[in-house]
């Protein structure tokens, strides 16, 4: 049944106050209820409140949108953290890696790209030793795919890549080295760290990483020390070739004393045995 013209003021009231108390905590200055029925005069009062309603309201809608949408962009860039993503933002990588020279030749590596605020170089040891070549693949100044020539090794000689970190940038001291194998990261990190794995890896196709990049063995450095640390391992990444990996995993605390408990125990049981035979004899 249609509203009588004395009936409306009495519905936009209702209206009115229901949207106010809506978005009563997001527009202070339009809290209060309105009370009393409006009389012709307050029509255009009435209107007036109801437009600042809607503009309000519409404003905060958009501002929600826009801060929901920066999250998630930045959660997505997070979730990216490179080229081949490490699986598991936020947390340590757990795999360890050995890397060795696959066949007699140059070592070459391949800049795939960045998200780190301090300037760093990469480098190679070989059997423990850092190639003529020294350091390269500045992560500011080198373009996607620029190669670096780490010099020439054996097949089967042992490698370890290592990220020089310049915290200020533009030739400052140098602050510190992260290398691909955590026993040699120990001092980089504060103490009572168990876990100083600081890259993350895996194969790599060709086409891969990024247009027209070699297929080779992917490395990515974390540069933050640990545990203050974001562990997306995307501060300085690269391709390399003649390179061959085996994966390993660094031990928890429970492992270890699991693993020393059982030794302990065997220990235990060969004296008794040997006691035993003593006696015997």
């Amino acid at each position: 049944m249609p509203h009588s013209h004395g009936e409306r003021p009495r519905d936009i009231l209702g209206i009115l106050n229901a949207t106010l108390a809506a978005i009563g905590r997001r527009v202070p200055a339009m809290t209060s209820t309105v009370n009393s029925e409006p009389r012709n005069g307050d029509w255009p009062k009435l209107v007036f409140q109801m437009k600042n309603i809607i503009h309000y309201t519409a404003q905060n809608l958009f501002r929600a949108s826009i801060a929901a949408l920066l999250m998630a962009g930045t959660a997505g860039i997070a979730r990216a953290g490179g080229p081949i993503p490490y699986p598991s933002v936020g947390t340590p990588n757990p795999v360890t890696y050995t890397f060795t020279a696959s066949a007699t030749g140059d070592v070459i590596g391949y800049f795939a790209g960045s998200g780190a605020a301090y300037d760093e170089q990469v480098g190679m040891l070989d059997n423990g030793v850092l190639t003529a070549a020294g350091f390269g693949l500045d992560d500011h100044s080198s373009s996607l795919g620029q190669a670096f020539d780490f010099g020439t090794v054996t097949a089967g000689d042992t490698l370890v890549f290592v990220d020089q970190i310049e915290a200020g940038g533009d030739g400052t001291p140098v602050t510190g080295y992260v290398y691909s194998d955590p026993a040699d990261n120990v001092s980089y990190d504060y103490s009572g760290v168990t876990n100083h794995n600081h890259i993350y890896s895996t194969s790599a196709s060709a086409g891969e990483v990024y247009g027209g990049s070699p297929a080779g063995t992917y490395v990515a450095f974390e540069d933050l020390r640990f545990p203050y640390s974001d562990y997306n391992y995307f501060d300085d990444t690269f391709v390399f070739t003649d390179v061959s990996t085996v994966e390993g995993r660094v031990p928890d605390g429970a492992s270890t004393l699991a693993l020393l408990g059982a030794s302990i125990a065997a220990l235990l049981v060969l004296r008794r045995r040997t006691q035993g035979l003593g006696a015997r004899g």
